[in-house]
């Protein structure tokens, strides 16, 4: 069904709302009125870290009303915030790991990166490209065997 509403908005519209709900439940409407006075453009660049840090509301909606800040230099301040490469890296590694990383929360992300320094380690590479194939190669084997018992029936292993 279709209801007029992009996919980037919908996104966008989740990530503010799992913030909100990040808030307790005592700040949250002074939270909500915030974010709804800044706009979704804006309050879509601060929900990750605000979902992360609900504490932080108040500083970040306040930096985000700031219109002296642009939303690029918002979502840089964000991304650094999150330990995260700057958002509008010319590198496409640097993009993509933005991208998947960006995604998880913060218990998630730590698990992930120190699997990834010692993949760094191993690869001697920085280059997320390189690495994600390095380490979808390594992990083939087993996934193709997985996948050969779930579909002849002999379920997970």
């Amino acid at each position: 069904m279709v209801i007029g509403v992009s996919w980037r908005s919908a996104q966008q519209g989740i990530a503010i709302w799992e913030s909100a709900l990040a808030i307790t439940e005592g700040e949250r409407p002074d939270a909500r009125r915030a974010l709804e006075e800044i706009g979704a453009y804006r309050s879509a660049v601060i929900a990750p870290v605000i979902k992360e840090r609900p504490t932080s509301c108040p500083e970040w909606t306040a930096l985000a009303a700031d219109r002296g800040v642009t939303r690029e230099a918002l979502q840089e301040r964000v991304s650094k915030a999150r330990g995260l490469p700057p958002a509008h890296s010319r590198k496409d590694g640097d993009r993509l790991y933005n991208t998947f990383v960006g995604r998880l929360d913060a218990d998630q992300r730590e698990e992930f990166e120190d699997t990834y320094r010692a993949l760094k380690l191993i690869t001697e590479s920085d280059d997320f490209v390189v690495n994600s194939a390095i380490a979808y190669r390594e992990g083939k084997v087993d996934w193709l065997a997985q996948a050969e018992r779930i579909r002849t029936g002999r379920g997970n292993a």
